[in-house]
Parts: structure tokens; C-alpha cells; sequence
């Protein structure tokens, strides 16, 4: 809970910032069980408020109809340009997120104009604060984080884990755990604006890293083709499952008012 409660202090000191983009999600309310103080013992578990990303899903979710890895990239080109503006938004703030993964980025599926969005700002780290915590660490972790010698993140290091991200979500998670991206990248033979992208980002040296205002102007945009091709077979394939899903948030807001959920 005081990991909640600290969260929860960031992302209000951040609220502006986050509710200003579309491809952040906005966060409203720490939510304690009744009769419940942040100092006494509790049994029911507290909950963020956060936006509802309709239909929203993983990354890896939204992308497992596609097998091929260039089909996969064709359908990434719109949803790496939407995690860009947003990293960039943050960055701009002297925000680091620090866990970029697969499961952080939530696509909001259309047939036409998918949508994507980062959450979880639970290890993220502002500018003004002096508290790096070196024991939490996210999915991925950049060479400048580890060791001894491991310095303080930035925003190279969100480009760093984007890269891996983005690794994982084409080529899917690799088969021993901590196996190095670049061989398997090679291996599969992308396009190779995506190849020299991904090269780009995994540098180990972070001062040679791009951007993520600068990558937005170097991601592979092809309007006819890519961003579309194949992505009606993902909006069939959870067409049904996004109704539910509407179905079940419905049902939770009824039951935090303390409303009958039978009907």
C-alpha cells in the first residue's frame, strides 16, 4: 500500500502532463476499501482509477494472430510512433519511465487507426527527485544500469528498453532468457530501416543513442500499406473479447458504487 500511496503522489504531481497526450494514460484516484486508512491493516486490496483504454491489450496480445516478423513490423509502425510522442512527452518533462515492456504498452485495436498508449509509472523517475532506487528495476535493464558502476537513468535508457521491447514484440521473447537482441535481429532479416532503427536503439553506449523526439523523425512510415496491412485480422480476432472486456469494466465500476451487478 505505501508503494500505491507513493505512486499514486507521482502521478498527481504529473497529472497535466499525463492527461495532455493520448498516448499516455491519465490516472484520477487512489480508491482504499471502506473504513480503511493508508496506517491501518486492511484485507481488501486497494486500486488506482485509471483512464480506460477501450479494449485495450499488452502489445504481445495484440500482435499474436501475426507470425511473420515483417508483418509484425508493418502493423508496429503506427503504435512505436504513438509510444515515441508520449516518451517524448515525458522526456521533455524530465520524466524517465523506466519499464517500458510489452506488457506497458496498451493497444487500443481498430481496424483503420489502432491506438498506443504507456502506462505504469510505478518506477518512473522526475527530474527533481534524488531518490534512485538501484533495486528497482524494470522488465528490461540498460547496460548503463548494471553493475557496480551502474549509473542513474535517462532518457537513453527508456530507448535502450523500448529497443528490447520492440525486439521481443517482433521476433517474440527469446528462448533463453538474457540472450543478447542483435544476433536474433540479424537472423530475421527486417526491412532494413527496422534493422538499422532497433541497431540504433540497443547501442550500449547510451550517449550514441538516439532520441526519442529523434527517432520519431526515422521510424518507417508507409500510409498505403504498412500501418494497415494485416491489422483487420487482429480487430476480427478480438472483436468479440473487446465486448466482453466492456462488459466486465461495466460491471466493476457497479460494484466500487456498491450497486447490484446481477443484471
Amino acid at each position: 500500500l505505501v508503494h500505491l500511496r507513493l505512486e499514486f503522489d507521482r502521478i498527481t504531481r504529473l497529472r497535466h502532463i499525463l492527461h495532455g497526450s493520448r498516448h499516455l494514460v491519465g490516472y484520477y484516484r487512489l480508491l482504499l476499501p471502506p473504513g480503511d486508512h493508508l496506517d491501518e491493516p486492511h484485507r481488501a486490496l486497494p486500486m488506482l482509477s485509471m483512464e480506460l483504454v477501450e479494449g485495450g491489450l499488452p502489445l504481445h496480445r495484440w500482435l499474436e494472430p501475426i507470425r511473420s516478423p515483417r508483418e509484425r513490423c508493418a502493423l508496429l509502425e503506427r503504435i512505436v510512433r504513438h509510444v515515441l510522442v508520449g516518451l517524448s512527452t515525458l522526456h521533455t518533462a524530465g520524466i524517465v519511465h523506466r519499464d517500458l515492456s510489452l506488457g506497458n504498452i496498451l493497444v487500443e485495436p481498430s481496424p483503420a487507426a489502432p491506438r498506443g498508449v504507456l502506462v505504469d509509472y510505478g518506477l518512473s523517475l522526475h527530474g527533481a527527485e534524488q531518490s534512485w532506487d538501484r533495486s528497482g528495476r524494470g522488465t528490461y535493464v540498460a547496460p548503463e544500469e548494471r553493475g557496480r558502476a551502474a549509473v542513474e537513468p535517462n532518457a537513453t535508457t527508456d530507448v535502450y528498453c523500448l529497443g528490447m521491447t520492440l525486439s521481443d514484440a517482433i521476433l517474440g521473447p527469446p528462448t533463453v532468457p538474457g540472450m543478447a537482441p542483435w544476433p536474433r535481429i540479424e537472423r530475421a532479416e527486417l526491412e532494413p530501416p527496422w534493422t538499422e532503427l532497433l541497431r540504433t536503439m540497443l547501442l550500449e553506449d547510451p550517449e550514441r543513442r538516439p532520441s526519442a523526439h529523434e527517432l520519431l523523425e526515422h521510424i518507417p512510415v508507409d500510409e498505403h500499406h504498412g500501418v494497415r496491412h494485416g491489422a483487420h485480422l487482429v480487430h476480427e480476432r478480438f472483436a468479440t473479447r473487446d465486448a466482453e472486456r466492456r462488459e466486465q469494466s461495466r460491471r466493476l465500476a457497479r460494484a466500487i458504487c456498491g450497486e447490484s451487478i446481477e443484471n
